[in-house]
């Protein structure tokens, strides 16, 4: 499972390169996935950052989608 989502995490990357907006709703589900794993595993840290990272992916979203208005 961690490498599917690893994967999605590099495609939203790429996503991102290519200037494509879904790339922060691709981020949002996969930096949510991570912070699940990571608390699971006792990482409440690196949880608590990818919860971050899951906002800042909502944030981009909301904010690239007023650009292109």
């Amino acid at each position: 499972m961690t490498w599917l989502v690893a994967a999605f995490s590099l495609t939203a990357t790429w996503l991102n390169i290519r200037r494509v907006r879904a790339c922060f709703a691709l981020w949002f589900c996969t930096n949510l996935a991570w912070a699940g794993y990571d608390f699971a595993h006792g990482l409440p840290a690196q949880g608590s950052l990818m919860l971050v990272y899951a906002a800042l992916a909502c944030y981009g979203y909301v904010a690239w989608g007023k650009h292109r208005a």
